[in-house]
């Protein structure tokens, strides 16, 4: 059993850009194993949604962080709420307004990220697999919203050397890799870099700068792997770095949006500053039995984060430790599962600075799970899985506070859920499968970790969610045409979000959220050059009953933030027949249209629906050597990513990249 297997062939229905050449016709999709679900399944298998993209793919859509990845799945939205450290990430209309306490985890090589490092950069991929709905019974970190499963590719006895340079209007980088044996047969190594800068895109009026917001990363990665032939034992160690500073945090006034500036006075007298330093450390243990596979998991983050704001400092600091030990069988043929336990230590601590005081709050976060989940065929043609996870949490939180007024506090509060799982399928046809399923996700309670008032010593509650789905995964034609459907209906208890005023804004319960909706991905291949790709995402998420604390407002009826009813994808790739050049040309043209999308609860803040146009032409000159020529947002579409109420100061807003021509150059050896 190759628990992780490499993807050979790409099993999407939906790619923002383009294709692999060999799928142009008469196409064989190969029987492939999901990591996602720990054992060997084809995704024609899998009783729920998933997608998974191979490194072509992501390649040439010019997925170059985690922050690109919604180009490639319509029901999927990114957005960086100030900056990169506090990304929102949605899916299916189910987020978190709590930046610490996401509803999506993201996974690379099966260890869990620290959620101010969503945005890291990406280097070597294998794959991306994107799990929607609740994953508990997968994974060992709770994932309520939905699972982002990176897979970076394995060193191997193949020596790789890799390199890219990239230029365009806003961005600069270079990176590069070496990969290869050590001692052949046995031991492999990996070591990668990537440097980049953005100049920025926004004006600032009082000191005559046009690229304010300015930012650069610094990158690095090691791999050390042991596997020898014909031995059922392998280790990975991996140790990765990541250096990020930037000035991106300024919010623009409605009235300056079309301009695109800023004024530093209205930052408080000063640029932000935002230095963000990761180092991650992970050792994956494996032993695989004819029927069985025992994998161990240890991973280590450790994030500090200085950021100064309207002239106040705000720095923290966070550190992770975590275990996982799972099993996967397959004791028959009618039978295959996967059970776990996983424990996690975080330790955070936040020490605010300003001009009105100071203060220190220390958190201690420790988590437990028991999860596991089997799928028993019943018939050949139908097959039943059942999962459950039990889940245990408990929060500490020590504060004080010397000025400007004094109030200390310590506060514990445990959290336990038991999530379960239920699902079946049925293959009506050899190329046509339903299935339907129920599954439980859970959002543990504890406290604001961004502590304003004495309110904040009283923890919030868990938030619970049932999410029903029914689906279907086609193909037809000889496999010329794809069609994947689902459907889905999602009611959130006790919702967890901020209320009252700035800057004494409270997490609290404030009631229900239903979210429903459709979404369809398609793949045509019209012949040997040309390729489609669609995808739609229609949906409604709104609070069903909206019970705010602090405030006599009612918001029950109200659109839930940050998840637009309505996103489509539509590209194409077009090889272009032409013998009169060495290599291939190819060319790829894509849209994508984001429907109307409000980042308040109150639904006063919006930003109409819009559309974005990328294109892009590829000449792979040699097997070694390509060339790319791209631009996105061809018509410089002026759009916001997120906006809040600033009182007095009117509403504050961070704007979506503007239009930007590029050029890249990539050698592999």
């Amino acid at each position: 059993m190759q628990i992780s297997k490499i993807l050979k062939t790409s099993i999407t229905i939906m790619s923002t850009l383009s294709i692999e050449r060999s799928y142009a016709s008469d196409i064989l999709l190969d029987e492939i194993v999901i990591t996602a679900t720990k054992r060997d399944q084809t995704i024609e298998e899998i009783n729920s949604s998933i997608q998974v993209y191979d490194s072509e793919e992501l390649e040439k859509s010019r997925i170059d962080s985690v922050k690109d990845l919604d180009r490639l799945d319509s029901s999927l939205q990114i957005r960086s709420r100030g900056n990169k450290a506090y990304s929102n990430i949605s899916i299916r209309g189910l987020s978190s307004s709590d930046f610490y306490n996401p509803s999506v985890s993201i996974y690379v090589d099966g260890s869990p990220q620290d959620q101010a490092v969503f945005s890291q950069e990406l280097l070597n991929l294998d794959h991306v697999e994107i799990l929607k709905g609740p994953q508990g019974t997968l994974y060992g970190r709770n994932a309520q919203g939905g699972v982002i499963n990176i897979i970076t590719r394995k060193p191997d006895d193949e020596f790789r050397l890799e390199s890219k340079l990239s230029i365009d209007g806003k961005e600069q980088y270079g990176q590069a890799l070496v990969s290869g044996p050590l001692f052949e047969d046995k031991l492999f190594g990996e070591f990668s870099i990537k440097k980049s800068h953005e100049s920025g895109e926004l004006t600032a009026t009082d000191i005559s700068d046009n690229k304010v917001d300015d930012n650069q990363t610094k990158y690095f990665r090691g791999k050390l792997r042991y596997a020898e032939k014909d031995n059922p034992f392998e280790a990975e160690l991996s140790l990765t770095h990541e250096d990020y500073k930037s000035h991106e945090e300024f919010y623009v006034n409605a009235s300056d949006e079309k301009n695109r500036e800023v004024t530093i006075v209205a930052q408080g007298g000063t640029k932000p500053e935002l230095e963000r330093k990761t180092t991650s450390a992970s050792l994956d243990l494996s032993y695989n039995w004819d029927k069985i596979e025992l994998q161990s998991i240890t991973s280590f983050q450790d994030r500090g984060l200085e950021r100064n704001i309207f002239g106040s400092e705000l720095p923290e600091t966070q550190t992770s430790y975590s275990e996982e030990i799972r099993i996967a069988f397959e004791p028959s043929d009618n039978l295959n599962g996967v059970a776990g336990i996983y424990a996690q230590r975080t330790n955070f601590e936040r020490k605010p600075v300003s001009a009105s005081g100071t203060n220190i709050g220390k958190h201690q976060i420790d988590s437990y799970a028991v999860f596991g989940e089997g799928t028993y065929s019943l018939t050949d043609k139908l097959d039943l899985t059942a999962g459950a996870r039990f889940s245990y949490d408990l929060a500490e939180v020590n504060f004080e506070q010397t000025s400007p007024t004094n109030f200390n506090f310590n506060s514990e509060k445990s959290f336990t859920n038991i999530s379960p799982k239920l699902a079946i399928g049925y293959d009506l046809l050899n190329n046509v499968r339903v299935y339907g399923l129920y599954s439980q996700g859970y959002k543990p309670g504890g406290f604001n970790k961004a502590v304003s008032s004495i309110n904040d010593s009283i923890a919030y509650n868990s938030e619970i969610s049932d999410n029903f789905e029914v689906g279907a995964k086609t193909s037809f034609f000889n496999n010329n045409l794809e069609l994947n459907t689902a459907a889905y209906f999602i009611k959130t208890d006790d919702k967890q979000i901020y209320v009252g005023t700035q800057p004494f804004r409270v997490l609290k319960n404030v009631g229900t959220a239903e979210s429903k909706g459709i979404e369809l991905s398609a793949r045509a291949y019209l012949g040997d050059n040309l390729t489609l790709l669609g995808s739609a995402h229609i949906g409604k998420s709104t609070f069903e009953d909206y019970n705010d604390p602090t405030a006599t407002s009612d918001y029950s009826g109200n659109r839930v933030p940050y998840a637009p009813d309505q996103t489509y994808n539509l590209s194409a790739d077009y090889l272009l027949p032409i013998s009169s050049i060495p290599g291939e040309l190819s060319i790829q043209a894509g849209g994508r249209y984001i429907g109307k999308t409000y980042f308040d609860e109150a639904n006063t803040i919006t930003q109409s629906g819009y559309m974005l146009f990328d294109a892009s032409a590829t000449w792979d000159v040699t097997e070694n050597v390509s060339l790319k020529v791209f631009g996105e947002n061809l018509t410089d579409k002026n759009y916001r990513v997120s906006a809040f109420d600033f009182g007095p100061g009117g509403t504050k807003s961070q704007l979506g990249e503007g239009r930007f021509l590029g050029l890249s150059l990539t050698s592999r050896f």
